[in-house]
């Protein structure tokens, strides 16, 4: 789903490395970026913060939360935005708001009830063309597009999560229910080619965009990016962990069922000014163009209609063995079921239906001899279905999902009191079935390909006032098989 995220509502960022179905499902190829969300708590606390910045960029968030007793409570987080950026005209306008509220704290059982309300009033940039096979030689502020461009997306989203503790030192079920709505209203405009006169009938370059005329010369075509864009998706989690002790190996288990759907709906536009051909607003000068509204009479005229709809069932069992102080063995498997069904009103298939059947492992085992040092080998695979996006060009429909699995030893060494945390990894990821598009514009299989790497990372304290971060990562990827030879 594409829109903008902002962090004013997350306690933390987890990044998660390599494929990561066996966990998540489908599309966790790269692996995670979980969010975090912030929850109420039982301590009272208020914070308010301000930044202001260059190119009229200004800030403000509000985080406050407020126990009524002692297991009830409610927090509250906003913010607003009012940004520039060093490109001209581009001006961003955005706004969210995300209560919560918390019963039973401290309690065996335990709900939670998130809300968010984000509206973005946002300027789309498509950049600079180019010419002579690299970015037009223009000043970097320079804008090609329409002074009352906009991108308005809406937020709104629902969850509930109840958790329930069997005693203490038992088991923990959780059950958490997401309901969201997104929606896109897109009035874009994009440099379309680079042309030879400044009537938008003159000869366009060539791909590529070589020429020997001069820059001066020459003038850019500007064309629509209209489209209006509905997501619905609702998801249900439930999970069951615990720890088995049975005799000298100390187990800790986790179970659960994800259920999905969602539903998108894009109907795109074809913007036309009087005079002009279809698809084309008008044009200007590449080196100095002028920022103006649309021309008077610019109107729209409906393109394609994609309707599609996808439901996911995913079961999932882990289980991390402890047989002793120093070893841990972690194995998992995952079963996953997507369909999704597309339909194009006027591009090309006109129906398109897939269901794909998938199943995920994931194994490691983890040594560590003491508080300090600790070694680990995982490996895991993911899957990436072809109609994952809930959009459809000819032929996709046919291809198989994409597979990937991966490779990896590393150590951990928690420093200076575990202020100081040195990690670093060897890994293997190989991917098969990896779809490309080809320059008609239909997608296909293009082969298979391995990427090899190190990483290094370090993050902690130094001292008192000293933080440090500071990371390196080394790739060495290889085509290994191509299915044009």
């Amino acid at each position: 789903l594409q829109y903008s995220r902002d962090t004013f509502d997350l306690q933390s960022i987890d990044v998660l490395y390599g494929p990561s179905s066996m966990l998540f499902g489908r599309g966790s190829t790269g692996g995670v970026i979980n969010q975090v969300v912030k929850q109420p708590g039982p301590m009272p606390a208020e914070q308010v913060s301000a930044t202001a910045g260059s190119y009229d960029y200004y800030r403000a968030t509000v985080d406050v939360n407020t126990p009524f007793s002692p297991t009830t409570a409610a927090r509250f987080n906003a913010f607003g935005q009012d940004v520039g950026t060093s490109r001209a005209v581009m001006k961003n306008k955005d706004y969210g708001l995300a209560p919560s509220l918390a019963f039973g704290q401290g309690e065996p059982t335990r709900i939670t009830l998130f809300a968010l309300l984000q509206h973005n009033r946002d300027q789309a940039d498509y950049g600079v063309p180019a010419l002579d096979g690299r970015p037009a030689p223009v000043e970097r502020d320079r804008f090609y597009g329409y002074t009352d461009d906009r991108t308005l997306q809406d937020v709104q989203s629902a969850d509930v999560l109840i958790e329930h503790h069997f005693g203490d030192g038992g088991p923990v079920l959780r059950n958490q229910t997401q309901f969201s709505h997104y929606g896109t209203d897109a009035r874009e405009t994009n440099p379309a080619s680079v042309l030879t006169g400044e009537s938008t009938t003159s000869p366009a370059l060539a791909n590529g965009n070589y020429t020997t005329l001069a820059p001066g010369a020459l003038f850019v075509k500007l064309a629509s990016k209209d489209r209006i864009i509905e997501d619905h998706s609702w998801y249900n989690t439930t999970e069951l962990s615990g720890r088995l002790n049975s005799g000298a190996v100390r187990q800790d288990l986790l179970a659960g069922v994800d259920l999905g759907y969602e539903s998108y709906g894009n109907q795109s536009y074809s913007a036309h000014a009087p005079g002009q051909a279809a698809g084309t607003i008008g044009s200007v000068s590449l080196l100095d163009p002028v920022y103006t509204p649309r021309p008077a009479g610019t109107f729209d005229v409906p393109g394609n209609h994609a309707q599609s709809a996808a439901d996911s069932l995913g079961v999932y069992v882990n289980d991390t063995a402890s047989p002793g102080r120093h070893f841990k063995l972690v194995g998992g498997v995952r079963w996953d079921r997507f369909s999704a069904d597309i339909r194009n009103t006027s591009s090309a298939p006109a129906y398109g239906a897939q269901t794909n059947f998938f199943t995920s492992v994931r194994g490691g085992s983890i040594w560590q001899p003491d508080k300090v040092q600790t070694y680990y080998a995982s490996y895991g695979t993911s899957f990436d279905p072809s109609l994952e996006a809930l959009t459809l060009t000819s032929g996709q429909e046919n291809l198989p999902p994409e597979k990937s699995r991966s490779y990896e030893v590393g150590s951990k060494y928690a420093l200076r009191g575990d202020r100081l945390l040195l990690t670093q990894s060897l890994f293997d990821v190989r991917q098969d079935n990896v779809r490309t598009k080809d320059v008609d514009g239909n997608y296909t299989i293009a082969g298979d390909i391995r990427v090899r790497g190190y990483q290094l990372g370090i993050s902690g304290r130094l001292a008192k006032h000293w933080q440090l971060y500071g990371g390196y990562t080394y790739l060495d990827p290889r085509v290994l098989r191509a299915s044009d030879g």
